[in-house]
């Protein structure tokens, strides 16, 4: 059982490496379309970065607690 724990914390750690490397880029992404001119696509890519960061950061939130709940049952067991 404890081995089957230890390779979803793997897995999940893994996950959490790849959710953040998106955040990284997208929320860089974001923040040099504030330097640009305003025009109309700078802003509609302004709103969508902005948005999908959230639900990145949401997720990365997300997979954090099930770690640590995954790392609670290994210390019960």
């Amino acid at each position: 059982m404890q081995e089957k724990i230890k390779e979803e914390i793997a897995f999940y750690k893994d996950l959490l490496k790849i959710v953040s490397a998106f955040s990284f880029g997208i929320g860089g992404g974001t923040i040099s379309l504030l330097f640009k001119p305003t025009s109309g696509i700078s802003l509609i890519l302004l709103t969508l970065g902005g948005v999908l960061e959230v639900a990145l950061l949401v997720i990365s939130g997300w997979i954090i607690l099930k770690i640590k709940k995954l790392l609670a049952e290994l210390i019960d067991d």
